[in-house]
């Protein structure tokens, strides 16, 4: 069991709690027949000793917590529930969603992005990628756009200035060497999450 799963467990523990208590509104009473009246509800209340037969004194301090605390827990219980609620959505799984590598034109010239240090060998590449994509290689100068689908929604990461000799060699770098499946799954979620946050703004008060 995860954190947020256990807080709500916990959560839902005080909500059962609160149920099951007398129910208010409580008032500070006054005190009768040697008892000090603490608390106060419509059926019960809640009495302790005054002190004079051994039994301890409560304060003002502790009056007031009493007083409120089923008024306070059940604040904490609607505001921890709002924000936790969303956490039952877990994140996906690479293995429960769709990739796909894209293969895009880049915009920006190839011409003066090289940077090795050696100026022939920068130019050499250079006039290989305009024989390749002359020839109809776009993976000689390309964008990699990986995708990560799952029932309409998307997470996207994408790597551009990129040069490969061939199309399969930029799909298998896309997916095994720059971690960008699991950036684009990352981004899937973090959408999803927000959604789901997004969504329960939405959701009706019985």
């Amino acid at each position: 069991m995860n954190k947020q799963d256990r807080l709500i467990r916990e959560v839902e523990e005080i909500e059962r709690a609160i149920a099951a208590a007398t129910p208010g509104p409580w008032q500070k009473g006054s005190q009768e027949r040697m008892d000090c009246v603490i608390g106060r509800s419509e059926n019960e209340r809640v009495v302790d000793g005054c002190g004079c037969c051994g039994s301890p004194v409560i304060g003002e301090e502790d009056i007031n917590l009493i007083v409120n605390a089923p008024a306070w827990l059940a604040k904490l219980c609607a505001a921890l529930k709002e924000q936790t609620a969303p956490s039952r959505t877990r994140p996906l799984r690479m293995d429960e969603v769709e990739v796909t590598v894209e293969i895009l034109p880049e915009d920006v010239d190839y011409r003066g992005s090289m940077a090795s240090g050696d100026d022939a060998v920068d130019h050499e590449v250079e006039e290989w990628i305009a024989k390749e994509l002359r020839a109809g290689n776009q993976a000689a100068w390309c964008i990699l756009k990986v995708t990560a689908s799952w029932r309409g929604w998307k997470g996207v990461d994408c790597l551009g200035c990129c040069s490969y000799s061939c199309e399969e060699d930029a799909r298998a770098a896309a997916l095994d060497e720059y971690g960008m499946p699991e950036n684009a799954l990352r981004e899937l979620n973090d959408g999803i999450m927000t959604s789901a946050f997004a969504l329960g703004n939405l959701e009706v008060s019985s």
